[in-house]
């Protein structure tokens, strides 16, 4: 194990994503004034409250990725720890979430009936516009890359773009011609194919529940099953994620989440798997993270900053936050290269475009989230 948390490495620099978390409150707190978002809220509220720190997390991650990407030409995870599970853990504690709110769905419906095609159809209509919106951008700008010339034949064209519009779930191939296409959004979407074939097998996971589904469902859960292989990291943070839900249903240490010495253990669980271990790849990494969240799901609000109104509305804006991020990074980065005709980027302005950009992605997330994800969610009750 080692301890990374220097303070003079510039675009990985921790102060600078201190200052940049509490410009992202100051923006959310304006945004909150004026408008009450009222969208599907999770079981737990610290949960919501959590959500939006990690996406942003994965943006401040990206950030530091494209300095990177601008000095050396390569697209790579940061140097520092801290920066480099900004994305990794925070993924990680993602995947925790999906699988602790859905296998608490199942046990809900513990020997019952559950409705799965209302079950697909609200996922369908939660991840989808705010995606297809995302891949238009995507087609835009390769579009644009590539001077609204075809450099591949129309049917490569069409099979990569289709490719893309399923979640990239076959891959995320370059479009046209476009060398790392996937650097547009951050390549962000490597994580909905994990997200959907979780959601392929739950019907295998409700029989632990009593639950009986038809037997085509089970047929096609076994199949997805059979063809995906998460990584190590990324199985074992849906596993946790299921042995929360479990615990949290026992409620067998509830009363360690909301005391003091919860709070501090929640803390240092989060600190471990940030600030030690060279990202969330490690066993016990993704031990003392699935602590810190099992924690959070109990209740564990840590120190009152998961419960707070505006850590609640900033986790309403975590999927479009998510996807919208990589978009605007390229955007911005496009813009300076071409402006300033030198992709080679100083420490003062990197940090002046990252500060910059913090209230047009959570403005642009706010607005994707209230036009975009509420209606199709709304048009999912219907």
């Amino acid at each position: 194990m080692r301890v990374d948390m220097s303070f003079d490495l510039g675009p990985e620099n921790p102060l600078g994503a201190l200052l940049s978390i509490v410009l992202a409150l100051l923006c959310v707190s304006i945004l909150s004034r004026k408008t009450q978002l009222s969208g599907h809220v999770a079981r737990v509220k610290s949960i919501d409250g959590l959500r939006g720190y990690l996406a942003f997390l994965v943006f401040l991650h990206h950030c530091a990725v494209w300095y990177g990407y601008l000095q050396s030409g390569k697209w790579m995870a940061p140097r520092t720890t801290l920066y480099a599970n900004f994305g990794s853990s925070s993924v990680a504690l993602f995947f925790m979430i999906t699988g602790f709110l859905f296998y608490t769905k199942l046990i809900k419906c513990r020997n019952g009936k559950i409705d799965w095609g209302r079950l697909y159809l609200a996922r369908v209509y939660r991840l989808t516009p705010v995606y297809l919106i995302v891949i238009l951008i995507l087609g835009v700008i390769v579009a644009a890359k590539s001077d609204f010339r075809a450099h591949d034949s129309l049917l490569n064209l069409c099979k990569y773009y289709v490719e893309w519009l399923f979640f990239t779930i076959r891959g995320a191939p370059d479009i046209n011609g476009l060398k790392n296409t996937f650097i547009i959004v951050a390549g962000v979407t490597w994580t909905l194919p994990h997200e959907w074939k979780f959601y392929g097998v739950l019907p295998l996971l409700s029989l632990t529940q009593g639950v009986r589904p038809k037997w085509p469902l089970l047929v096609i859960a076994s199949v997805i099953l059979l063809f995906w292989h998460p990584h190590g990291a990324v199985l074992e943070s849906f596993i946790a994620g299921l042995i929360c839900a479990i615990l949290v249903e026992k409620k067998c240490l509830h009363a360690l989440a909301g005391s003091r010495s919860g709070h501090w253990i929640t803390l240092l669980g989060l600190l471990l798997g940030y600030a030690v271990f060279p990202e969330s790849h490690q066993d016990a990494s993704i031990l003392f993270l699935a602590l810190a969240f099992f924690l959070i799901a109990s209740g564990n609000t840590l120190f009152g900053l998961m419960g707070w109104r505006v850590s609640r509305f900033l986790g309403e804006m975590t999927y479009s936050m998510y996807l919208l991020h990589g978009v605007i990074l390229f955007l911005a980065f496009e813009f300076y290269n071409c402006v300033s005709g030198s992709a080679a980027l100083g420490l003062l302005w990197f940090w002046g475009i990252v500060l910059a950009l913090i209230p047009i992605l959570l403005g642009a997330s706010y607005l994707s989230y209230k036009y975009v994800e509420l209606p199709g969610m709304k048009a999912a009750n219907r």
